[in-house]
């Protein structure tokens, strides 16, 4: 993500924003976007990933249900 190109961000962020992130949604790409934005051209961003919170381990479909990281839990925050 580096450098994260902020010309692109701000050019194409005319509309809600909704980052996707198979992991802790800390310190990743969501709050790097929100970073950009906030400065550049403030809107609404809503960030899909594992809140902070410890994970487990097990089969990737069931915890991408358990973590709401399905293609309706995207579809549903993009709402």
């Amino acid at each position: 993500m580096k450098p994260i190109d902020e010309e692109l961000l701000a050019s194409q962020a005319d509309k809600p924003v909704v980052t996707v992130e198979p992991h802790n949604i800390l310190s990743g790409l969501g709050g790097a976007v929100a970073e950009v934005l906030t400065t550049r051209r403030p809107q609404w961003i809503e960030r899909v990933g594992i809140r902070d919170h410890y994970t487990k381990s097990g089969d990737p479909s069931t915890l991408s249900e358990a973590y709401g990281l399905t293609p309706a839990a995207v579809i549903a925050a993009a709402h």
